[in-house]
C-alpha cells in the first residue's frame, strides 16, 4: 500500500516538472487599435536585433572653380588679363573712371566747349589772324590752334577737338573712338569648364557632400555609424484567429463607396472601417445574381453600380452618391 502511495506520488511529481519543462503556446488575439488591427498574446518572445546608425551626408551645390580660374554662371572661365573683366567666354576692357559702362562700350563724360573761338576784327591787318592767334594766346595758356578762318584755345589734356568748337574726351588706349563712346577691345577665353567643389568635400554627381564624423565611414552619400546599436525586439505571436476580408458600403456626406477590410471578426473589420474612414460602415452581406429578394446589405448587380438594401429602405450608389428607390427588386430582371 505503501509502496502504491509513493509510485502514485513520483507519477505527480514527474507530471508536473514535465508540465513545467515544455512552455504551453502562446495564447493570442486581435485588437483594434484606432486604424490598425494589433495581435494581443499573453506570452511574447524576443529577438535580439542589431544595426548601424545611418544618416544623409549634409550636401551643398557645385561652387567651387580650379585655380586661375573664376565662377561666371554655372561655368568656370580662365582668369581675365589685368584692364580686362569676364562675362562668359569673352573678356570685356574696363572702362576708366567717370565712364558709363556700357556692355560693349564705355560712354564718355560730358564734351567741353572752347567758345566761338578769335576771328579777325577790324583793326587786325588784313588778310593776316596774327592779331586773333595773339590774343588767344594771350588769354589761354595751354596754347591755341587754328580752324578754318577762327583760332581756338587747345583742348586740356584727356581731351581732343571735336568739330570746331567742341574738346571730346580721349578714350582709352586700344579703344575705338565711336563719338559719344568708346569701343572696347574684346578676347575670347574658352568655352569654360564645370566647377568642382571646395577643398575638403566630395563630389558626387552634381552635390559636394561633407566628410563624415568621427566614428561614422562613408557610404556613397550616406554615413554610416561602425559601432553597432542592438535592442530587444517582440516576436509576431504565434496561434492568433485567422483574417479574412469583410466587404463594407461606407457612407460619408451624402457620398458613398466600397471598401473591404480584413480583421479576425465582422465587428473588428467594422471598427477598422470606421475608423480608418470616418464614415458610416454597413457590411454587405451577399452578392445576388439570379433573385431578387432584398434582404438588409444585399447588393443586387445592376447595367450601372449597384443598389443595396438597407432594411426596409433602398438605396442606389451609383456616380459616388446614393440616391432613394422605391424598391431594388424594379431594378432585377425577372
Amino acid at each position: 500500500m505503501q509502496s502504491l502511495a509513493l509510485r502514485c506520488a513520483l507519477f505527480a511529481l514527474a507530471v508536473a516538472l514535465l508540465g513545467r519543462a515544455t512552455p504551453s503556446h502562446a495564447k493570442c488575439s486581435w485588437e483594434v487599435l484606432e486604424c490598425n488591427l494589433v495581435p494581443v498574446s499573453e506570452e511574447v518572445a524576443m529577438r535580439r536585433e542589431c544595426y548601424h546608425n545611418s544618416h544623409f551626408r549634409a550636401s551643398s551645390p557645385l561652387s567651387g572653380c580650379p585655380p586661375g580660374t573664376e565662377q561666371n554662371g554655372a561655368l568656370c572661365y580662365p582668369l581675365c588679363d589685368d584692364g580686362f573683366s569676364g562675362s562668359g567666354p569673352v573678356c570685356w576692357q574696363n572702362c576708366p573712371n567717370g565712364f558709363r559702362n556700357d556692355p560693349a562700350h564705355c560712354g564718355k563724360t560730358a564734351p567741353e566747349s572752347r567758345g566761338v573761338g578769335y576771328p579777325w576784327r577790324f583793326g587786325d591787318t588784313p588778310f593776316s589772324l596774327d592779331g586773333a592767334w595773339k590774343r588767344c594766346e594771350q588769354e589761354n595758356t595751354q596754347g591755341c590752334e587754328q580752324d578754318g578762318a577762327v583760332v581756338y584755345p587747345k583742348c586740356r589734356p584727356g581731351f581732343h577737338p571735336a568739330g570746331c568748337c567742341i574738346c571730346s574726351p580721349d578714350c582709352p588706349e586700344g579703344m575705338l573712338d565711336i563719338g559719344v563712346s568708346c569701343q572696347k577691345q574684346t578676347r575670347t577665353r574658352g568655352g569654360g569648364s564645370a566647377m568642382i567643389c571646395p577643398s575638403g568635400k566630395e563630389q558626387i554627381g552634381a552635390l559636394c557632400y561633407d566628410d563624415c564624423p568621427a566614428g561614422w565611414k562613408k557610404t556613397s552619400v550616406m554615413c554610416q555609424e561602425e559601432a553597432e546599436t542592438c535592442r530587444n525586439v517582440p516576436l509576431a505571436p504565434t496561434g492568433c484567429p485567422a483574417i479574412v476580408p469583410f466587404s463594407f458600403m461606407l457612407t460619408q456626406g451624402g457620398y458613398c463607396s466600397t471598401q473591404e477590410y480584413k480583421a479576425d471578426t465582422l465587428e473588428h473589420a467594422k471598427q477598422l472601417a470606421e475608423n480608418c474612414t470616418g464614415a458610416q460602415a454597413t457590411h454587405i452581406q451577399s452578392y445576388l445574381v439570379n433573385e431578387c429578394d432584398c434582404k438588409y446589405g444585399d447588393r443586387l448587380p445592376l447595367t450601372s453600380g449597384f443598389s443595396y438594401c438597407l432594411g426596409e429602405k433602398c438605396q442606389r450608389c451609383y456616380a459616388g452618391k446614393w440616391s432613394d428607390a422605391t424598391d431594388c427588386r424594379n431594378d432585377c430582371k425577372p
